[in-house]
């Protein structure tokens, strides 16, 4: 039988995860703390049901230029997909803030000298693509590493 406390700490728990706003298609949400970030969506798809997708499409209603990386697809909700790390950085000469994957780790551990190159600030590993490979790579290189949900940390004020 649980005991009273561990029932109260589950129920905080769920509330805590309940998201306080749901974001709904086409609304713009605000960036309480959080400033305009150049996001990379490594895998970014155009399958609205692939979470690549969803989170291109909710970081841009945050107000974050998304932009998708993935070989297959031109383009990718009506912006240019690049087909490599590299090649975004060449073709645009700026720097990328924020890596979010969405790829599994057979696909990453070949980037991983570009995303040292690129140097950004952090990188999200979503769930599914963890790659302690890489991610060792990108820590010795003074890049954060973050293994949690980029929808999650978006709707909780925590990306």
């Amino acid at each position: 039988m649980k005991s009273i406390s561990s029932t109260i700490f589950g129920l905080a728990m769920a509330m805590a995860l309940w998201p306080a706003s749901p974001t709904f298609a086409g609304e713009t949400k605000t960036m309480s703390q959080n400033k305009k970030e150049t996001v990379l969506v490594i895998g970014a798809h155009t399958d609205p049901t692939k979470y690549a997708n969803k989170a291109q499409k909710l970081l841009t209603s945050y107000g974050h230029d998304a932009i998708p990386i993935n070989p297959n697809f031109k383009e990718v909700l009506g912006k240019t997909a690049y087909t490599s790390v590299s090649e975004w950085a060449k073709a645009t000469g700026k720097h990328a803030d924020t890596v979010t994957m969405y790829v599994r780790a057979q696909h990453s551990t070949p980037m991983t000298a570009e995303l040292v190159a690129l140097k950004p600030r952090r990188v999200i590993f979503n769930p599914n693509t963890e790659n302690p490979v890489l991610k060792a790579a990108l820590e010795k290189a003074g890049i954060e590493t973050v293994e949690n949900c980029t929808l999650v940390m978006l709707d909780h004020d925590l990306f």
